[in-house]
């Protein structure tokens, strides 16, 4: 599934089980965006954008003109989850993921540079050394960061 690497983040922070029915993972999602969110039309726009990667209605919203739409969305909700605190976003097997989800975090990486977030992925060296992208994540970081920086480790 696209962007699954990415929906595998968001059902961790809003708790949601592969048991959960779709109105049990309506209610949850709900719930975490509105822990995340202030802003009532925000919180709507961005549970829009969040839906169809959990399976709910809207798959639409996903494709074409409309995917810059959804990375925006889904930026405000992770940058809301820093409003708390310093989030830490591990994504694990990396080298299985699609492209989409590669974009979509890497968009993470690159536009959440000001804010309290590290992005901590974990795949295969060959693969790094076949697709230089994977390092090119690294961000700005500031003295007392978290040192938010994707790098190699054998």
């Amino acid at each position: 599934m696209s962007f699954s690497a990415f929906a595998q983040i968001v059902k961790a922070q809003a708790d949601i089980l592969e048991s959960d029915t779709a109105e049990t993972v309506a209610r949850k999602l709900s719930a975490a965006v509105a822990a995340s969110v202030g802003d009532q039309a925000a919180r709507t726009w961005i549970e829009a954008y969040l839906r169809p990667l959990l399976g709910l209605e809207g798959a639409e919203r996903l494709s074409g003109d409309r995917r810059g739409e959804a990375f925006a969305a889904w930026r405000r909700f992770v940058e809301g989850l820093t409003a708390a605190g310093r989030v830490v976003l591990a994504f694990e097997d990396l080298h299985w993921a699609d492209d989409l989800s590669l974009e979509v975090i890497g968009s993470l990486a690159r536009r959440l540079a000001d804010v309290p977030l590290f992005v901590v992925a974990t795949l295969r060296v060959e693969e790094v050394a076949a697709n230089p992208g994977f390092v090119e994540w690294r961000a700005r970081s500031r003295p007392g960061d978290l040192g938010k920086s994707c790098l190699p480790v054998e």
